[in-house]
């Protein structure tokens, strides 16, 4: 199919860009399925954290697949750092699920073995780790990057953050050494345009976030972020100047967050229903879906066939994850130091 985007690059004349690029049907397909796996999952994991399953605290990333599937795909090798939101971009960097849910409930049979939690999952092996402190996977980020550059390193460092998460201070200090060492990064801000439960009018001086970046340098685009197609566009794009020209680069994708800031949190506390109902229209499920359609690449029939085999994926992984035994109380010194 014949995929194409239209962006806004961050500049004093706020500069529209666009491009296109042909996308096998075979991949186009593959971040709809990625998209939709990654939803069926955090929908049975919202509903088995209800029934107390595992403890802790649960952040989904429901309304935010888009950017997590087109920027995997398009970006080729990479090492990807992300926040405590990252079941979606987990499912992209095809993370074994049977382990990505057991470590979720804590088992020894986990990603890290049942020590990391929802909070900590890490893969080295996929080129994906997260931190559970807020803005730091763009420190993260740009650390992988540095290296990367001295060794050669042939995995692109990805840093995913949110819109609240850029205003740290580690992440604004990360963002000035990575301009000035010309570090290749590629940073990517998902702005759900809610900070816990805050509006941004009430934490930021500045819209769009990405606005930060020109500050120290950096270039910066800003696009919507619920068509996977557009997304993977995009990124094909940004990742080749990164990597071509060694200097980072920062986009901001708008997504619309449809679940609460965390699980026992209701989300109809702070949204009303007007806002809640217009974050709805703009799931990235549907709209990437009605993309795929006009491309005759999706009917009813195939779509049904990627939920059953997404269910199907899902009921093996939580079936894993009960079965599975906790870590010993010996495990805990094991990795350690």
């Amino acid at each position: 199919m014949r995929a194409s985007y239209a962006a806004r690059k961050v500049s004093p004349n706020d500069e529209p860009v666009s491009g296109t690029t042909d996308i096998p049907d075979d991949l186009a397909l593959s971040l709809y399925r990625t998209m939709v796996l990654s939803r069926t999952l955090e929908e049975r994991l919202r509903a088995v954290y209800a029934e107390l399953e595992f403890r802790g605290e649960l952040h989904l990333s429901e309304g935010q697949e888009a950017v997590a599937a087109g920027v995997v795909a398009a970006a080729g090798p990479t090492f990807a750092f992300s926040h405590h939101r990252s079941h979606a971009l987990a499912v992209a960097k095809g993370l074994d699920l049977k382990a990505l849910v057991a470590e979720i409930y804590g088992k020894s049979t986990g990603v890290c073995r049942g020590k990391g939690g929802h909070m900590h999952l890490t893969d080295l092996s996929k080129g994906f780790a997260i931190s559970s402190i807020v803005g730091a996977s763009v420190p993260l980020g740009a650390g992988y990057a540095f290296a990367a550059k001295r060794r050669k390193n042939a995995l692109l460092s990805v840093a995913f953050t949110g819109d609240g998460a850029l205003h740290q201070g580690a992440a604004l200090e990360t963002l000035n050494l990575a301009a000035l060492w010309h570090l290749p990064l590629l940073i990517v801000v998902e702005n759900n345009a809610i900070a816990f439960s805050t509006p941004p009018e009430t934490y930021s001086a500045v819209q769009p976030v990405a606005l930060r970046a020109r500050g120290f340098g950096i270039e910066a685009y800003v696009m919507d972020g619920t068509d996977a197609t557009a997304v993977y566009t995009l990124a094909l794009d940004l990742a080749k100047k990164v990597r071509s020209e060694s200097r980072p680069i920062l986009v901001e994708f708008d997504v619309p967050r449809l679940a609460g800031h965390m699980e026992i949190i209701d989300f109809e506390d702070y949204l009303s229903a007007k806002e809640k109902e217009a974050r709805k229209r703009h799931d990235p499920l549907t709209v990437t879906r009605d993309v795929l359609v006009r491309h005759r690449l999706l009917d009813d029939r195939r779509e049904r066939e990627i939920r059953e085999a997404a269910e199907r994926d899902v009921d093996a992984a939580i079936a894993y994850a009960r079965a599975s035994p906790f870590p010993e109380p010996d495990a805990a010194y094991a990795d350690v130091g």
